[in-house]
C-alpha cells in the first residue's frame, strides 16, 4: 500500500522538510508501506531524494502539478501550499495528514501533525484528528535507537551546534566563551555548509589544536555520536534540539529565529531546559555562561539527560507511520 508525500525543498528554501519527510518515509517503510514522492523544488532536492533510494516526481511548485493523484495515504508537509491544495489533496485520498508547525491554515479533513513539545492545542483544532505533541517528533533514524549516555563527574567536552548555516553568525562568539571560561575541555564545534565564519573558526582551531575541534558536514550518524560524547551542548532552537533531547545531551540553548520560540518554550515547560536567551540579547555571553555553569554539576546533567530521552523516544516517526496502516 503506497504513501504520497508532498513537499518541498531546494537549496534556496532549504532541506528541512525534506529530511524530516525522508525520516517518516523510512518509518513508513518499516511498518510494510510504500512511500512516493512528490516534491515542489530544484534538481538538487529532487537528486538528494533519489540518492535516498525514494521514488519522486519534481514540479517547481506543489501547486503547478497538473492533477493530484489518487490513493489510500497523503502526507503534506508544506509552507507554501494553499489550502485549495489541500483540499484537493484530501478529496482524491482516503487518510491523509497535515505537517503544521505554526497554524498556518484552516485544513480540510484529515489528521493535522504537530510536534513541538507542550503545545496548547488552538482553538480551531480542537475536536480534529489530531497526532499532537512530541511523542510524534520526526527524529532522523539514526536517533530511534541510542545507546546509554554517560554522565561523567566533570565536563570535559562540550559540543557547539547552530545549525547548518549559522543564521546569527555566533558560532565564533561562543567558542571564545568557552575557550576563555572553561579550562582543560575540548570543545567540539559542528561547521555546517553555509557558514560565513569557517575561516575564523579555523583560525581559532589554529591556536587551540589541543582544545577546539571541527567537525565539518557530519552525518546523522555523526551528530549522534558526537552528542554521546559530549557532557553538555550549546545549540538552537530547531530540529537539533530534538536530537539533542533524544540522545540526553544537557544542553544550553539560544534562539536564532522565530519559529524556534515553541519548540524552546516547550523544553523549558518539560524541564528539559532551564530556559533559553534570544540571539540579540545585549549581554548574550555572560547570560549564556550563566545558563552553562548551571548544567556544570553531575546531578543536574544526569537529570537533564533521563528527562530528555524519556520525552524524545526515537518512536515518533513510526507512530506517525502506523495512523496510515488500514
Amino acid at each position: 500500500m503506497e504513501v504520497f508525500i508532498f513537499t518541498e525543498g531546494s537549496a534556496e528554501i532549504g532541506f528541512g522538510h525534506i529530511t524530516r519527510c525522508v525520516s517518516f518515509a523510512q518509518a513508513l517503510l518499516e511498518v510494510g508501506l510504500k512511500p512516493n514522492f512528490y516534491l515542489g523544488g530544484d534538481k538538487i532536492a529532487e537528486n538528494f531524494l533519489r540518492r535516498e533510494g525514494f521514488p519522486v516526481r519534481r514540479f517547481p511548485r506543489l501547486e503547478d502539478m497538473e492533477e493530484i493523484p489518487t490513493g489510500w495515504g497523503a502526507f503534506v508537509d508544506s509552507y507554501l501550499a494553499g489550502e485549495d491544495f489541500y483540499r484537493g489533496v484530501s478529496e482524491r485520498f482516503e487518510r491523509k495528514v497535515y505537517l503544521d508547525d505554526f497554524f498556518r491554515l484552516d485544513y480540510p479533513e484529515g489528521a493535522i501533525l504537530n510536534y513541538i513539545p507542550a503545545l496548547e492545542v488552538p482553538p480551531r483544532y480542537r475536536g480534529r484528528d489530531l497526532l499532537w505533541g512530541e511523542r510524534y517528533h520526526l527524529l532522523r533514524k539514526p536517533f530511534w535507537e541510542v545507546p546509554g549516555k554517560d554522565i561523567c563527574k566533570e565536563v570535559s567536552k562540550v559540543m557547539v551546534t547552530f545549525g547548518g548555516d549559522d543564521l546569527r553568525n555566533l558560532t565564533p562568539r561562543v567558542v571564545k566563551l568557552l575557550s576563555n571560561r572553561l579550562e582543560d575541555v575540548q570543545i567540539h564545534v559542528v561547521v555546517g555548509g553555509g557558514f560565513r565564519s569557517k575561516d575564523l573558526l579555523e583560525e581559532i582551531s589554529e591556536r587551540h589544536p589541543q582544545r577546539v575541534f571541527l567537525h565539518h558536514n557530519l552525518t546523522a550518524e555523526g551528530m549522534r555520536d558526537l552528542m554521546l560524547e559530549a557532557d553538555i551542548a550549546v545549540s538552537a532552537g530547531g530540529q537539533t534540539l530534538f536530537e539533542l533531547a533524544r540522545v540526553g545531551t544537557p544542553t544550553a540553548a539560544v534562539c536564532v529565529a522565530d519559529n524556534q520560540v515553541n519548540n524552546l518554550r516547550g523544553f523549558t515547560k518539560l524541564g528539559f531546559l532551564n530556559g533559553f536567551l534570544r540571539w540579540d540579547e545585549p549581554n548574550l555571553e555572560n547570560l549564556l555562561w550563566g545558563e552553562i555553569e548551571r548544567l556544570l554539576p553531575k546531578e543536574e546533567r544526569g537529570k537533564k539527560s533521563s528527562l530528555g530521552r524519556s520525552l524524545i523516544d526515537g518512536k515518533g516517526a513510526k507512530r506517525v507511520a502506523e495512523y496510515f496502516l488500514p
